[in-house]
């Protein structure tokens, strides 16, 4: 069985960013636990390195269901992307 997200907190939008119209995504390599929380995360890439922080910090506090393999929970690996766009 697949894990989901149960508990995710969205990433706040750069002050810098944001004055410099700055948009764009961050790509990251999730690891999580067998109990569903972030273990480890790493940046594949990111269209400005302003927005990485943001990322990993918001990341860090989603929570995931437990991932089930033959009735046992396992750690897996996943593959997040942020968006970053202003509004109008």
């Amino acid at each position: 069985m697949q894990s989901k997200i149960i508990y995710k907190v969205n990433p706040d939008y750069p002050a810098e960013a944001r004055a410099s119209r700055l948009e764009g995504t961050v790509i990251l390599n999730v690891q999580i636990g067998k109990d569903g929380h972030v273990e480890n995360i790493s940046v594949i890439s990111a269209t400005s390195p302003l927005f990485v922080d943001s990322s990993v910090n918001a990341v860090r506090q989603w929570v995931y269901s437990t991932t089930m393999l033959n009735g046992e929970p396992v750690a897996v690996l996943t593959t997040v992307t942020l968006n970053y766009a202003l509004t109008q």
